[in-house]
């Protein structure tokens, strides 16, 4: 990722502004590719709603202040691929250990920043928006006019996690 494009110092959220396909390392695939097709198509008009990605360094942070990886590695180390069975049990088990993990300090902070961040762009876009509500059945932004009321039906402060 190149340094120029980040906006903040943070150290497990990319916004997919911040972010392109050069970054599969950093976020994984999918995000690197949402990325991407923000910035390609944003500029061209095309509107493409932001959203942020969670770093793999994250990742390996919760893992590492759970003290997570002595039983990664006790469940991953010798697991044999071609048993269907075990890989099925550890993998259940695995999940299990990374879904009861508690979620670091650090990382929540940098999580409901880049949150209030995202919704704060949502609700201005909104605000500029808000005579288009009434022809949301007329024009073909109508898709933007319903998903934002259903956002702000469903988003307060303080929601995530």
């Amino acid at each position: 990722m190149s340094e120029q494009r980040r906006s903040d110092q943070a150290k497990y959220i990319r916004f997919f502004n911040e972010i392109g396909i050069d970054d599969v390392p950093l976020v994984g695939g999918k995000n690197a590719s949402l990325g991407e097709m923000y910035q390609e198509l944003t500029p061209k008009g095309v509107p493409v709603p932001n959203g942020f990605a969670i770093t793999a360094e994250a990742y390996r942070f919760l893992l590492t202040e759970n003290n997570l990886w002595p039983e990664l590695h006790r469940l991953l180390d010798d697991l044999d691929p071609e048993n269907s069975k075990d890989l099925q049990k550890n993998g259940a088990l695995l999940r299990e250990l990374v879904y009861e993990a508690k979620l670091p300090e650090a990382l929540y902070q940098e999580m409901s920043s880049a949150y209030e961040k995202l919704i704060a762009r949502v609700w201005i876009k909104c605000l500029f928006s808000r005579t288009k509500f009434s022809n949301c059945r007329r024009f073909a932004h109508r898709q933007f006019c319903w998903t934002t009321r259903y956002l702000f039906k469903c988003i307060r402060p303080g929601s995530l996690y």
